[in-house]
């Protein structure tokens, strides 16, 4: 059950914003406040075209990332532990409550938006997203995703399982901790491999379920060799290991709280490190 079929559009209806997409998936969540609401289908089609809400909000990309070009506010502490939480909320939604789990494999901080009303964090772009098949715990699958947030597993060898996902979630709870993204925090970290830089925000296509972790990435271009295997995980703890939570830590929360939750801090930075541990059966489960 491939979900990758579908396209997005803004259009009106009822004098409102709503963003119409081509895709049967997401009416089973429309009740979900963390995921688009859906407020119309028109069933004249082969494919239903279902119309979603259009919410006024900004990309946690840009909140985390252009706060400074753009004059947004910081987004507090507090702000970003429930980003956490409600983007978690949705993946154990996704994994638990259809008959067969549903892999997201596209989470990272462009495909959430915060209403800026409301405040509540919604995911985006369920193209992507896989159903594994009846009774299997995982399937091979072409890579897709962005570099920097796909699972080792599944950049080496196609391997999708609800373990893909916490990957991926633990990158993105390294970027709400460290206010930085893939390509700043790289430019600190030695590739022993490789002089070469990876865009970190570059998607990975590949057409192939065999061949090497290269191949994989064939829209990314690279002159030397690197250890796609080890890149992910060593890149994360390399950069941890390097300093310590204090100084990794995005300095407006330290602004914001000094050092009265470092302790608090070290426990979010170890769930960061075993959800992105470099062995599946070593990251948790989210529940």
């Amino acid at each position: 059950m491939d979900l990758a079929k579908g396209s997005t559009v803004m259009g009106s209806l009822d004098n409102r914003l709503v963003l119409v997409r081509f895709n049967t998936f997401t009416a089973q969540m429309s009740h979900l406040k963390n995921v688009l609401r859906l407020v119309s289908c028109c069933l004249e089609f082969e494919e239903p075209v279902l119309a979603y809400e259009y919410v006024e909000g900004i990309s946690l990309f840009d909140l985390i990332y252009k706060k400074d070009s753009q004059n947004i506010k910081s987004l507090s502490w507090g702000n970003r532990l429930r980003v956490a939480r409600e983007v978690a909320s949705t993946i154990v939604f996704l994994h638990t409550e259809f008959t067969m789990p549903i892999i997201h494999r596209n989470i990272k901080p462009h495909n959430v938006i915060i209403d800026q009303y409301s405040g509540v964090s919604k995911i985006l772009k369920f193209s992507l997203s896989i159903a594994l098949p009846p009774g299997e715990l995982e399937l091979v699958d072409d890579v897709r995703g962005t570099v920097g947030y796909i699972a080792p597993e599944y950049l080496q060898q196609g391997i999708i399982t609800q373990k893909t996902d916490v990957y991926s979630f633990g990158i993105l709870l390294f970027h709400l901790l460290t206010g930085k993204d893939m390509n700043s925090i790289s430019r600190r970290v030695d590739f022993t491999n490789s002089k070469e830089r990876i865009d970190f925000e570059e998607d990975a296509k590949s057409n192939t379920e065999e061949g090497s972790a290269m191949n994989r990435l064939d829209s990314v271009i690279l002159e030397e060799t690197i250890d796609f295997r080890n890149l992910p995980i060593n890149f994360v703890d390399r950069y941890i290991k390097e300093s310590s939570v204090m100084d990794i830590t995005d300095p407006t929360i330290l602004e914001e709280h000094g050092i009265e939750i470092q302790q608090q801090l070290k426990d979010y930075l170890d769930l960061v490190k075993k959800c992105t541990a470099d062995k599946r059966e070593d990251r948790p489960y989210i529940h």
